[in-house]
C-alpha cells in the first residue's frame, strides 16, 4: 500500500512539473529586450525568465537594453549585469507603474535606468551610469551609485514627491522637480544640487569631500521671470570637509538647522532671502567647526547662568545662526560609518626628458566616523617596476624609455587605513638633432656640407628618421627646403648644399617626431663672404650681423645676437693665403682678448671660439706678414678679399642640393 502511494505522489509530482515548464517562459538574447504589456518577452531568446508574469529574472549578464511597458512587476537582475556601449538606457520603465528593480549590476550607459513610471522602485542595485527621473512617488533605496565624476548619479528634472533613502552616492542628486525628500545617503563627489526645486527634504544626509558644495539651492535666471528654489528643509545632515557646505544663491525661505559643518573650505556661501539658521530656543541652530565663541550662559537672551550647549554669541560667518550649537548634533548610524581614504592624482608629461610629475592633492582623507583621518603616506607604482612612499602630495619620475604606463597610487591615513586608483600614463620621449657645418671652397661655386646626429634624451641614435634641412634669409618669412635624408643606423645624417650667392643664412634641420618620440629641430646662422674661389666663412648659434673686413687693419668685424647669458660658439673660416702665422692670430669680444681653438686645413684656417650671448661685437685681428700667393703680398689680399666681402642676397631660386644617398 505504501509502494502504491509512494508511485501516485511521483506521478503526481511529475505531472505538476510538466504543467509548471509549459507555463515558464525562458531566452537568450541579441537587441532590445522587451517586457511587453501582456508579460510576453522579446525576442523570446533574451536571458529573462518569468514563473508567473510578475517577477522577472535575468538568467545570465546581457548586454542590451530592457524597455519595460508592463505594470507591477519586478525586474530581479539575480546579482547579473546589463552592460551597454556607452550610450542609451540600460532600463526604461515606459510608462507604466509600480515596477521594481532590484539585485542588478548596470554599467555603460548614458543612464543606467530612465524612470517614466510613476510609483517605481529602484532597489539593491550597483548603477555606475545614473539615474534618471521623469515621474512621481518613486523610491531610490539601498543603492551604490557613481555618476563616474562627470555627471549627477540621480538627475530629476521634472520629476516630484520622489524618496531617495539609504544610497551610497558618488557625485550627487539634481533636481528639477519638488517635493522630494532625500534622507540617510552617503554622498561624495557632487552633492544635491537643487535647480529652482522647491519644498525638498533633506534630512540625516553624510556630506563627504563634495568638490562643488555639499548642498546648492539655485535660481533659474534665463527665464523671465526668474525661477527660486523655496521653502526647501535641510535638518540634521554632517556636512563634512567639502569646498563648500551649503550654497544658497537666490533661495528663498530655506530652513537650515541642526546640521554639523565640519571643516568645509567655505562652510555657507551667499546668504538667500529670509534663510532662518536655527529652529529657536532651547531647540538651537547648526554646529560650525570654526565657531570661536564660548558657552556660559543660557536663555533666550543668553543672559542667564550656566550653559545650555548654545553658544553665547551668534555664528555670522555668511550665516546668522543666532543658536550655534558647541557640540555636534547627535548622529546617526548612517553618518558614523567610517570612510576610506580615496586616491586621486593628476599627472603632468614633461617635454624636455622623460618623466611625469604626479600630484594627489585631490586625494581625500578618510573618515573614522565622527573626525577627518589625515593622509599619511601615499605609495607610488609607477609601472616600469619602480616604487616609492613619500609623505609629499607629489612626485617626479623619469622613465627609462617611451611607452604606456600603468600608474598606482595608495594613500593611507593616520588611522592605517588605505584606498588606491590607477590611470595610464603616455610618456614621449624627447630627442635633439645636432647640427654642424663645413665650407671647402668650389671653383664653380661653394658647396656647404650639413651633418649632424638625431638622438633620444639617452643619447640613443633614431635610425631611418627622414630629416629635412631648410634655409632662410633676411626679408622672407618662410623656410626653403634644401633636401631630406633618412638617418643611418647610428641616427646620423649629411647633406650638401650649394648656395647661389653669398649671404647671411639660417639653416635649419627639422624631424617631425612620431607616437613615441617628440619632434625635434635645431639651426645654425651661417654668413659666407667670397672672392673668386677663396672666402670668408661664420657660422653660429647665434645671429650674425654686420661682416665686414677692414682691410688696412687686417680686421675681420662681425656682430652676434643671442639670447642673453646663454652660451654661444662661433666657428670662422679663412683662407689660409690670408694667415702668415696662426698662433698670431688675436680674437677680441667687446674689446676683450679671447682665447680660442685652431686648426688648419688645406686651404683654410679654422678658428673656433666660445662666449656668453647678447648683443656682441667680434673682431678678429690677422697678422702682418710678407708671405703671399701668387707672388703677392697679403695686404694685396687683404683688399682683394674686402673689396668681394659685400652681401648679395639671392633673388633668385636657389640651387637645390643633390641628395646624398646613404647607398653610396
Amino acid at each position: 500500500m505504501r509502494r502504491i502511494a509512494s508511485s501516485l505522489a511521483s506521478l503526481m509530482l511529475f505531472l505538476s512539473a510538466i504543467s509548471f515548464l509549459s507555463n515558464m517562459q525562458v531566452a537568450r538574447a541579441s537587441g532590445t529586450i522587451y517586457i511587453r504589456s501582456d508579460g510576453s518577452i522579446e525576442p523570446v531568446t533574451a536571458d529573462i525568465l518569468t514563473f508567473d508574469n510578475k517577477t522577472y529574472f535575468l538568467t545570465d549578464s546581457i548586454n542590451d537594453c530592457i524597455v519595460i511597458e508592463r505594470s507591477n512587476i519586478t525586474l530581479d537582475g539575480n546579482g547579473h549585469s546589463i552592460k551597454g556601449r556607452g550610450t542609451g538606457i540600460g532600463i526604461l520603465l515606459s510608462g507604466e507603474h509600480n515596477i521594481t528593480i532590484k539585485d542588478t549590476f548596470i554599467s555603460d550607459f548614458d543612464y543606467g535606468v530612465s524612470i517614466d513610471s510613476p510609483r517605481s522602485t529602484i532597489s539593491g542595485n550597483n548603477i555606475t551610469c545614473g539615474i534618471i527621473i521623469n515621474s512621481a512617488y518613486n523610491t531610490i533605496s539601498n543603492n551604490v551609485l557613481d555618476g563616474k565624476g562627470i555627471s549627477s548619479s540621480i538627475w530629476c528634472y521634472y520629476g516630484s514627491a520622489n524618496t531617495i533613502v539609504n544610497n551610497d552616492i558618488k557625485d550627487g542628486v539634481y533636481f528639477g522637480g519638488s517635493g522630494n525628500k532625500v534622507y540617510e545617503n552617503r554622498i561624495t563627489g557632487l552633492g544635491i544640487t537643487c535647480k529652482a526645486s522647491s519644498n525638498n527634504i533633506i534630512q540625516r544626509n553624510l556630506f563627504f569631500a563634495c568638490c562643488d558644495a555639499g548642498i546648492i539651492l539655485q535660481a533659474i535666471t534665463y527665464t523671465r521671470p526668474y525661477q527660486y528654489p523655496q521653502n526647501n528643509l535641510i535638518v540634521e545632515n554632517q556636512i563634512v570637509h567639502c569646498t563648500t557646505g551649503v550654497s544658497l544663491d537666490s533661495a528663498r525661505y530655506t530652513t537650515i538647522y541642526h546640521n554639523n559643518f565640519i571643516n568645509n573650505t567655505n562652510q555657507v556661501s551667499g546668504g538667500g532671502v529670509s534663510t532662518s539658521w536655527d529652529n529657536d530656543y532651547p531647540s538651537g541652530g547648526n554646529y560650525w567647526s570654526d565657531y570661536i565663541g564660548t558657552d556660559l550662559y543660557s536663555g533666550v537672551h543668553q543672559n542667564e547662568t550656566g550653559s545650555d550647549g548654545i553658544g553665547d554669541t551668534p555664528y555670522l560667518t555668511n550665516a546668522n545662526d543666532q543658536y550655534p550649537l558647541v557640540e555636534r548634533h547627535n548622529l546617526t548610524f548612517w553618518q558614523t560609518q567610517r570612510l576610506n581614504p580615496q586616491a586621486q592624482f593628476t599627472v603632468t608629461v614633461e617635454t624636455s626628458r622623460p618623466a611625469a610629475i604626479f600630484d594627489a592633492s585631490a586625494s581625500i582623507p578618510g573618515w573614522n566616523g565622527t573626525h577627518l583621518a589625515y593622509l599619511m603616506e601615499y605609495n607610488w607604482q609607477f609601472g616600469d617596476d619602480n616604487t616609492t612612499s613619500t609623505t609629499s602630495i607629489s612626485t617626479a619620475h623619469i622613465y627609462p624609455s617611451s611607452g604606456i604606463y600603468t600608474v598606482s597610487l595608495t594613500v593611507t591615513d593616520r588611522q592605517g587605513f588605505s584606498g588606491s586608483n590607477f590611470r595610464q600614463v603616455s610618456i614621449v620621449m624627447p630627442t635633439t638633432v645636432s647640427i654642424q657645418t663645413n665650407t671647402p671652397s668650389s671653383p664653380l661655386g661653394f658647396t656647404v656640407n650639413i651633418n649632424g646626429t638625431l638622438q633620444d634624451y639617452y643619447g640613443n641614435g633614431l635610425k631611418n628618421q627622414e630629416i629635412v634641412a631648410y634655409y632662410t634669409f633676411a626679408g622672407i618669412d618662410t623656410w626653403i627646403p634644401i633636401t631630406s635624408d633618412y638617418t643611418d643606423t647610428t641616427g646620423n645624417y649629411a647633406f650638401e648644399w650649394i648656395p647661389s650667392a653669398t649671404g647671411y643664412f639660417t639653416i635649419k634641420i627639422s624631424w617631425n617626431g612620431n607616437i613615441t618620440h617628440f619632434s625635434a629641430n635645431n639651426t645654425a646662422s651661417y654668413a659666407l663672404t667670397t672672392h673668386e674661389e677663396y672666402f670668408i666663412a661664420v657660422e653660429s648659434n647665434s645671429t650674425i650681423s654686420d661682416l665686414s673686413f677692414d682691410a688696412q687693419n687686417r680686421t675681420l668685424i662681425f656682430t652676434t645676437i643671442g639670447q642673453n647669458y646663454t652660451d654661444s660658439y662661433t666657428r670662422v673660416s679663412i683662407p689660409k693665403v690670408l694667415v702668415s702665422d696662426i698662433n698670431r692670430v688675436e680674437i677680441f669680444i667687446d674689446g676683450v682678448k679671447t682665447p680660442y681653438s685652431s686648426k688648419l686645413l688645406e686651404d683654410s684656417c679654422i678658428l673656433e671660439f666660445v662666449h656668453t650671448n647678447s648683443l656682441t661685437k667680434i673682431e678678429i685681428q690677422l697678422p702682418f706678414g710678407t708671405s703671399g700667393f701668387l707672388g703677392l703680398d697679403l695686404w694685396v689680399w687683404a683688399i682683394v678679399i674686402s673689396a668681394g666681402i659685400a652681401v648679395v642676397l639671392a633673388t633668385s631660386t636657389l640651387i637645390i642640393s643633390r641628395r646624398k644617398s646613404k647607398s653610396s
